[in-house]
């Protein structure tokens, strides 16, 4: 088979891939699924970050003002005080609430989830970011190194060298496996993304969505305790600063004001994070349903942008086929 007809048939076999410009739409929902997922597990760690610093900023704010507020866990009166009495006190009397210090270790579980979730999208990044074949580059390369064997030969035997093509055949032929590889190397993305989803367990990843909210709930509700802590100790501090020093006055109620705006913000925190997590589950379950199954629903845009790319492609193979034909 001349070279032509060896080019002209694969660009024809390209044609007829009926899910090559499906595969461009799983890969964009692949990347949207990154995108929902870093969404969601982004916003819970900052959460759980930011209950830690809330709560350190507690037990500094405690140790600053009171000596018997002793690192790391002060115990604090819940009862009647006077006036003249200590915030903290020495040991465990009762009425009285031990303040809990949060450490690392203590998020360990929540992270460990998180950092689960992180890996498998990090898996599935790598799939999609990965260096594409170029096949144009190798088969020049190849047709280089066949060249160079062919003349040596060629050379000791006496006979004629290999012709050498135009740039008009080089340009033809380039043209058409990049049209090959670009729908090659799609085809092989999706093909590992199925293996990698094959791999899970769907029913797991079911369950690892439902502890991250779980953890996300828990988180907002340890921050709203931990700010109300906070604006608590600030609002005893702004008491028990002279009405004369107003620039220490000042200073403590723009942090108390600012606790209070954070504490009344959890509301639309935890719905924030509700909605996150909603949104990963949901493109998760999209591009689950469209990696294997060809009659997956599209929606109006991607039914526009499957349809656009497949047009491209055609006119691409039809033009690289004209190409060849009149270049060989």
């Amino acid at each position: 088979m001349s070279s032509s007809h060896r080019y002209g048939a694969g660009i024809i076999a390209c044609l007829l891939l009926p899910s090559c410009a499906l595969d461009t739409i799983r890969l964009d929902r692949a990347t949207a699924l990154g995108e929902a997922g870093r969404a969601a597990t982004t916003r819970t760690r900052t959460v759980l970050a930011d209950v830690r610093t809330v709560n350190r900023d507690v037990l500094i704010e405690l140790a600053a003002m009171d000596s018997n507020c002793g690192l790391p866990n002060p115990v604090v009166r819940t009862g009647p005080r006077q006036p003249a009495e200590m915030l903290c006190v020495r040991g465990a009397p009762k009425p009285a609430l031990v303040m809990r210090h949060w450490r690392q270790r203590d998020f360990a579980p929540s992270l460990a989830v998180i950092d689960g979730i992180s890996a498998y999208l990090g898996a599935v990044d790598a799939i999609i970011g990965r260096k594409p074949a170029d096949l144009a580059g190798e088969a020049a390369e190849a047709e280089a190194t066949l060249r160079t064997i062919g003349d040596s030969v060629a050379a000791i035997a006496g006979t004629p060298a290999l012709p050498v093509p135009s740039a008009d055949q080089t340009d033809a032929i380039s043209k058409s496996l990049a049209l090959l590889g670009e729908i090659m190397d799609e085809a092989g993305r999706v093909d590992d993304l199925r293996t990698l989803e094959t791999a899970r367990d769907q029913r797991r990843f079911l369950e690892t969505l439902t502890a991250l909210d779980r953890i996300c709930k828990e988180a907002v509700a340890n921050l709203k305790g931990q700010l109300l802590n906070q604006r608590t100790v600030l609002a005893f501090q702004l008491k028990a600063i002279p009405d004369t020093d107003v620039p220490a006055r000042r200073a403590v109620a723009t942090r108390l004001m600012a606790t209070i705006d954070q504490y009344e913000a959890t509301p639309e925190l935890a719905a924030a994070l509700r909605q996150a997590i909603r949104a990963f589950g949901i493109s998760h379950a999209e591009y689950h349903d469209l990696l294997f199954n060809d009659q997956a629903q599209l929606t109006r845009a991607e039914r526009r942008r499957r349809a656009h790319i497949a047009q491209a492609r055609v006119l691409g193979a039809l033009g690289g086929l004209a190409a060849i034909i009149k270049a060989f």
